[in-house]
C-alpha cells in the first residue's frame, strides 16, 4: 500500500474492491494493526463447486501496510491482482 495508508483504510478499500467484483462479505475482523476481510461468491445449490473464497489481509509492518489477497480453493493470480488493483485504486496507489 502507498505510504500513509493505515490498516483500517486498506481493509476498507479491500472490502469495497471485493463488493465491487460481486463478492459477498462473509467475515470482517481485526484491529488497527491487522484486519481480515473474507468475501465469497454468491453461488448456491448444485453450483457449489464454483464457490470461491477471497481473503484480503492488511497487516501493519515497520515500513507501512502489507496486503495479501488469497483465493481458495484454487488460486487465481489474475483475480488476486484485479482485487489488489481495485483496492489500490481506492486509496490512490
Amino acid at each position: 500500500m502507498p505510504s500513509g495508508v493505515d490498516v483500517l483504510t486498506a481493509a476498507a478499500a479491500g472490502e469495497a474492491a471485493l463488493a465491487e467484483r460481486g463478492y459477498v462479505i462473509s467475515r470482517r475482523e481485526g484491529t488497527a494493526g491487522r484486519m481480515v476481510v473474507v468475501g465469497r461468491t454468491p453461488a448456491a445449490g448444485w453450483r457449489r463447486h464454483t464457490d470461491r473464497t477471497v481473503t484480503f489481509r492488511a497487516i501493519r509492518r515497520m515500513r507501512g501496510v502489507r496486503v495479501e489477497v488469497v483465493i481458495s480453493p484454487l488460486p487465481n493470480e489474475a483475480e488476486s491482482r484485479a482485487v489488489l488493483a481495485a483496492a489500490l485504486g481506492r486509496v490512490g496507489g
